[in-house]
């Protein structure tokens, strides 16, 4: 935990992090032989403790492999690149 937020710390602009509640990685997910709710509730609160005032930090109700979590990633790049996702692509 320490590396990643000395890694969000070092941004002087504002910023937009996501973190997805329900595990970060296949085996951390629910079910998985590293799923481990109170370890990742204490990584989250001291993430949240340790990142700079600037960054808005943005809880993703899904796994890291969920396809609403990358949903939600593509469609934050798409926001920054000012172009729209259509209908139907990678949604289903």
């Amino acid at each position: 935990m320490d590396a990643f937020a000395k890694n969000c710390k070092s941004s002087r602009k504002e910023e937009k992090k996501k973190l997805p509640l329900k595990g970060f990685s296949l085996p951390n997910r629910p079910g998985g032989a590293l799923y481990d709710p109170p370890a990742d509730d204490a990584f989250r609160t001291a993430l949240k403790q340790d990142l700079h005032p600037s960054i808005e930090l943005i809880e993703i109700d899904s796994d890291i492999n969920d396809a609403v979590f990358a949903r939600t990633l593509v469609e934050a790049l798409l926001r920054i690149a000012k172009t729209p996702l259509a209908a139907g692509n990678g949604s289903d």
